[in-house]
């Protein structure tokens, strides 16, 4: 079996494949598909998850000078008023990479790129975002730090961010329909 891909500077084919991997979002997966005619013709399934729409995701990484203590690693944020009609996660890395899962020093030294660490790392993602895609880096930032996490969990009121990165995904995540 083989592969064709073209572009504007030429095609070129790929034989010998036992599988591809195509690593693409709602838009990406509709952009391929409706490119190609015979893809879409030799694989209905992929036309279906073309058609899937996609929704905002922020993602955010943050480093805190002290370690707070969860009941559990995976956390859910769910109808709080700060979240305007997004719902969201929280992952306490140093917890899931620390001892407890298996972990140890060295992987909680890589969360902190390398350095000594310095307190807890807590991965943040909102789902259904679009109401949140405006704000500022600084005030989704806030949105944890002084509403979401200290309501969640108490002992975040008492740490600072260390560092912090953002980003937004819009339309990235596909809409699951069976």
């Amino acid at each position: 079996s083989g592969l064709s891909s073209a572009s504007r500077g030429g095609s070129e084919a790929l034989t010998g494949l036992d599988g591809c991997v195509l690593a693409l979002g709602s838009k990406g997966m509709s952009g391929v598909v409706g490119g190609s005619p015979e893809l879409a013709r030799a694989a209905p399934e992929l036309c279906k998850a073309a058609s899937l729409g996609g929704i905002d995701v922020i993602a955010c990484r943050l480093w805190l000078d002290t370690t707070v203590e969860t009941r559990t690693p995976a956390n859910v944020f769910s109808r709080f008023e700060a979240l305007r009609g997004a719902g969201g996660t929280f992952f306490m890395l140093d917890q899931l990479q620390g001892p407890a899962y298996g972990g140890g020093d060295e992987a909680l030294r890589a969360l902190w790129g390398g350095d000594e660490p310095q307190g807890s790392v807590v991965a943040c993602d909102f789902y259904n975002s679009g109401a949140l895609m405006g704000l500022s880096d600084e005030d989704v930032v806030a949105t944890l730090m002084e509403d979401l996490l200290p309501a969640a969990v108490p002992g975040f009121s008492r740490a600072n961010v260390v560092d912090s990165f953002v980003a937004r995904y819009p339309g990235a995540v596909s809409w699951f329909s069976l």
